[in-house]
């Protein structure tokens, strides 16, 4: 895998840009820990033979044998699921269901609701090994209102490939002010795009586009991260 490169678009988009708050407060991230749960093969004492003859012998082989490949299958297929069980929970702490709220406007400042709804939108984890795309912004602000109407509208072709992190700066979660203080630089919107190997490729505020409803610069800076 290559790494990936940083994405530019130019000049940030300043068309009535709004200062947003700066947080000192930085938390540690939270982990997780993953239980392993127990195997073990089956133990000699568990199979019994009767010694009645070369056939009656065979057959015992020929059933501890079969019971030795179901055990080894079972225990693949425990390892298997173990080994997946970062990604799953991973994607079940993303922001998720994301939708766009009602009642916007994209010409001024007067929409009082923030624009991103969904859920688990106080998830603040940066998970190691995974694409992510944290958003920072707030209510009131129009550039915020066309900046998430654009990432919603790719969210559905890239839910499943990269980590989202949704930041209302005006309510921020205890989980997330570690990223306000690290990737927050005072002005909304603010993307910020972290590869899987954690280089930070994209962290600039400003819409991508000039105009509202062209996601083309958005999508360019999804499609690079991996």
């Amino acid at each position: 895998m290559t790494a990936s490169k940083p994405v530019t678009f130019g000049a940030p988009v300043g068309i009535g840009q709004t200062a947003g708050r700066s947080l000192k407060a930085v938390l540690p991230e939270k982990g997780w820990v993953m239980k392993r749960t127990g195997f073990s093969f089956p133990r000699k004492s568990d199979f019994t033979t009767n010694g009645a003859g070369d056939d009656d012998r065979r057959g015992n082989v020929d059933t501890r044998n079969k019971l030795r490949m179901t055990a080894l299958s079972w225990a693949l297929v425990i390892a298997f699921a173990m080994q997946m069980m970062p990604v799953w929970m991973d994607r079940a702490d993303a922001a998720s269901d994301l939708t766009l709220a009602p009642n916007l406007s994209f010409d001024d400042d007067s929409s009082p609701n923030f624009p991103i709804q969904g859920k688990q939108l106080s998830e603040g984890s940066k998970p190691s090994g995974e694409a992510t795309v944290i958003f920072f912004g707030t209510a009131n602000c129009w550039n915020t209102a066309r900046e998430a109407e654009r990432l919603i509208r790719l969210y559905p072709q890239f839910r499943n490939r990269i980590h989202f992190v949704i930041v209302d700066l005006h309510h921020v979660a205890p989980e997330q002010q570690a990223l306000v203080s690290h990737y927050y630089h005072g002005y909304i919107p603010t993307i910020t795009a972290i590869d899987s190997r954690g280089q930070v490729i994209y962290d600039r505020a400003g819409e991508t586009a000039a105009t509202r409803g062209d996601t083309s610069n958005l999508q360019t800076l999804l499609e690079s991260i991996h």
